[in-house]
């Protein structure tokens, strides 16, 4: 049963209680997850050798979709969601986080690669896309547009209106694609970042979200209408507890995504050093079957005299 909202003329539906885990599980991101899955393995399984120089599935990117899926299903379509938008906060933090900083690295690395190059093919949106992701402007618009979502008459006004709300949710996801493309490309033969280069990226990106969060943990007060009078998820919760937690979750989240990334970017740096060390200390190799050089004849006459 649902009560009103009206506060300064808004109305938001909260729960009088709180809903039923087996009745909060969400159809919509259900039928979401499957319609993706058999998409992903209809287009890259049967319809593949319609497209030229395409290549069978391997293990890695099935593991790599799977994964994805997987983090989509408790994000979307589990009692997760429907905690998250009508009862905490927190709940909604881990949500968003679980889609934002989890889960693009894996759908960027299931698609294969001639799939990238036939879409890059078209001039307009390979331009597009190298401004969209260049490193600037993907940790930029990003940030900028996470941050506007959680400022307090924003993110009421969002929640207010379900179809635009699913919207900026559908925007950030793009954004937060974007964002991963520099750091996990799956096309080889497009321009890269050194590993260094990656390493600086990702700490400039975990800076920058610093706002956002900072504005939830150091709030004295609840900030948003839309969870004033929902029931608490965890009886000993505050609103105001709720509200610094689901801060602290999405920088956490965020922390924990990053630290792999710069993981597996150390990684790529350490092994370049190691080959360049030991190209370096290979021995120059001798000439071989190289033909003497002959002497002319008139130095030849001048050894005999």
């Amino acid at each position: 049963m649902l009560q009103q909202h009206g506060q300064h003329g808004l109305e938001h539906p909260v729960p009088a209680a709180l809903p039923d885990f087996w009745s909060a599980w969400d159809g919509s991101g259900i039928l979401i997850s499957v319609a993706a899955a058999a998409l992903y393995l209809t287009l890259f399984g049967p319809l593949r050798s319609r497209f030229s120089r395409s290549e069978p599935l391997t293990r890695r990117q099935l593991a790599m979709f799977g994964t994805a899926v997987a983090i989509f299903f408790v994000a979307a379509a589990s009692p997760l969601h429907a905690y998250g938008m009508h009862v905490s906060f927190s709940a909604h933090m881990l949500q968003m986080s679980l889609l934002l900083f989890v889960l693009p690295p894996f759908v960027l690395q299931a698609i294969p690669p001639w799939a990238w190059r036939g879409l890059l093919r078209h001039n307009g949106l390979q331009k597009l896309l190298a401004v969209l992701t260049h490193p600037l402007c993907s940790l930029l618009l990003f940030n900028f547009l996470l941050t506007m979502y959680h400022l307090p008459a924003i993110f009421d006004t969002i929640f207010l209106d379900h179809t635009l709300h699913r919207l900026y949710q559908l925007l950030l996801a793009l954004c937060a694609l974007l964002l991963w493309w520099p750091v996990a490309p799956s096309l080889p033969q497009r321009k890269r970042l050194t590993p260094l280069q990656k390493i600086a990226y990702l700490f400039a990106g975990g800076a920058a979200l610093l706002p956002a969060c900072a504005l939830l943990v150091f709030a004295g007060r609840p900030l948003y209408q839309a969870y004033e009078d929902a029931p608490p998820l965890v009886p000993f919760l505050t609103g105001l507890d709720d509200q610094q937690l689901g801060g602290i979750l999405m920088k956490l989240i965020q922390e924990l995504s990053f630290g792999c990334a710069l993981w597996f970017a150390f990684l790529e740096w350490y092994r370049r050093e190691q080959e360049t060390e030991r190209e370096n200390q290979l021995p120059a190799e001798p000439l071989r079957n190289v033909p003497p050089v002959a002497a002319k004849p008139e130095a030849w006459r001048e050894g005999l005299e």
